[in-house]
């Protein structure tokens, strides 16, 4: 993401605080973002692709994630993230597969 449209995002952050036309623009894209990636993973967790988990909140994740990343990338610039691509990836893995180890045993068995 160049710093333009960092920029241009944080304008529109800071006009709807302001003006609440701003503000239910930038709400609707949001829900319907929202709305649209939990309708996917409920449809995922049906074909049984997916473990069971609140939709929305998994959405709301991966969405906080990206819009969080490209606003600290667009702000800090490379210093911040030098590879975006890898991040990501790395970031994917970790939403698909979890951090914890899959063990045969429970802990404190």
């Amino acid at each position: 993401m160049n710093g333009k449209y960092c920029m241009f995002m944080f304008m529109l952050l800071e006009e709807g605080k302001r003006r609440s036309e701003v503000a239910e623009i930038l709400f609707s894209v949001y829900q319907m973002n929202v709305a649209h990636l939990s309708e996917y993973f409920e449809f995922q967790i049906k074909e049984g692709k997916m473990r069971n988990v609140d939709p929305r909140s998994a959405a709301l994740t991966l969405i906080s994630y990206f819009a969080h990343i490209y606003l600290l990338n667009g702000i800090l610039g490379e210093r911040f993230l030098c590879d975006m691509e890898a991040e990501s990836e790395g970031f994917i893995d970790i939403f698909a597969n979890g951090i914890l180890i899959k063990n045969e045993a429970k802990l404190g068995e």
